[in-house]
């Protein structure tokens, strides 16, 4: 293994250890385009799959807000409805007590 191999291996640990990508005329001097072109592309996909799974709980919690907002709405709608119904209800029944009332005084 020759200077130039053992300087370009080491470069690459180097890079590796400390999580740095070396530019491209370092990368083109030593003869390692393809490792960091692989290493790139590498920290490329690792930071589009993690964009994608916070998208993803984001588009989750948004989700869940929404269908809570809505089954809100649906227990408020119901609450007015049997309120009416009651109020409804009530009112017949007055009315049914209106009708009565006369006959007996009758």
């Amino acid at each position: 293994m020759g200077k130039r191999a053992k300087r370009a291996r080491t470069l690459i640990k180097k890079m590796n250890m400390l999580g740095e990508i070396p530019n491209p005329d370092v990368a083109n001097r030593f003869g390692i385009q393809g490792e960091v072109q692989i290493e790139i592309d590498k920290r490329e996909a690792k930071e589009a799959e993690a964009r994608r799974l916070v998208e993803e709980a984001e588009r989750k919690k948004r989700e869940a807000l929404e269908a809570k907002q809505k089954a809100e709405a649906k227990r408020k709608a119901e609450q007015a409805a049997k309120k009416k119904a009651e109020a409804d209800a009530k009112k017949k029944a007055a009315s049914k007590k209106k009708e009565k009332s006369p006959e007996k005084e009758k």
